[in-house]
């Protein structure tokens, strides 16, 4: 429910898990850094329901982040109590901390990540055409997507021991 309400949102990319994303990474919208800076020394109100970018560049921990984190969250909770939907959500994890902000900050920074790397990417092979650098990511995910099915089988056999 998290992951389709951030689709929607336009926070994460709308393909499916198991389908291998876009080579040429590009971010979505992101917030004025000149607005995070005023909102760092107090002089931006903050991000608004209405408008709220998250800001790209800074890790999910950056004030601002934590800021548009927050609204999301309320926004989902409250989308999750009009569906009266049948599903519990766990309100908060054994430590205090509250699950659904936790699970949007965590699905969010992944993908933030995986943006980052991207650029990585792009930053250290400028005299790539987009087809090889493309081929390159490409080979890079499919890479990473048998390394997580290998983990995973691993695990399986481990618990059935």
């Amino acid at each position: 429910m998290i992951r389709k309400f951030l689709r929607c949102k336009g926070l994460l990319p709308q393909n499916d898990k198991n389908q291998m994303h876009d080579p040429s990474p590009l971010l979505p919208p992101s917030v004025d850094p000149t607005i995070v800076e005023q909102f760092c020394k107090l002089f931006h109100p903050g991000p608004t329901p209405a408008d709220m970018p998250l800001c790209w560049k800074e890790p999910m921990s950056h004030l601002w982040n934590i800021a548009v984190i927050q609204l999301l969250t309320t926004k989902f909770k409250r989308n999750v109590k009009s569906l009266k939907t049948d599903r519990n959500l766990p309100a908060h994890r054994e430590d205090g901390e509250d699950f659904v902000m936790k699970s949007i900050q965590n699905k969010l920074d992944r993908w933030r990540a995986e943006l980052m790397s991207g650029f990585l990417c792009v930053d250290r092979h400028p005299h790539l055409t987009q087809a090889e650098l493309a081929e390159q990511v490409t080979q890079k995910k499919w890479k990473k997507l048998a390394t997580s099915r290998r983990n995973e089988r691993k695990r399986n056999v481990l618990s059935f021991k």
